[in-house]
């Protein structure tokens, strides 16, 4: 087989991603770029590629830390009816035509 030749990846599907991120086959990971550590991409991986991007570069990169939980944060329940109402958009749909390109 040559060398160009890989098999085709399947597409990720969103739902099989937060399924895949609740049972631990899915983690985050950060990668810094190199110039800049300001700057990274934010990636879901399988567990089993996080563990060995880790043991390529030999440390682990943290996720930026969740803000700490306060006090007065609750969670309430209101006992409301939920509104299904769609309000999209506000009020009457108004199309206008697109320019013309030269």
């Amino acid at each position: 087989m040559p060398a160009l030749c890989l098999p085709e990846e399947k597409p990720v599907f969103i739902e099989d991603l937060v399924l895949q991120s609740a049972t631990g086959e899915s983690v985050p990971v950060y990668v810094p770029n190199r110039g800049s550590g300001r700057a990274g991409r934010h990636m879901w991986v399988s567990a089993d590629d996080c563990a060995l991007w880790q043991e390529l570069i030999g440390e682990k990169t943290p996720l930026p830390a969740a803000p700490a939980e306060e006090e007065d944060d609750v969670i309430s329940f209101a006992e409301q009816e939920i509104d299904r109402a769609c309000r999209a958009g506000g009020g009457e749909l108004v199309r206008q035509r697109r320019p013309a390109h030269p």
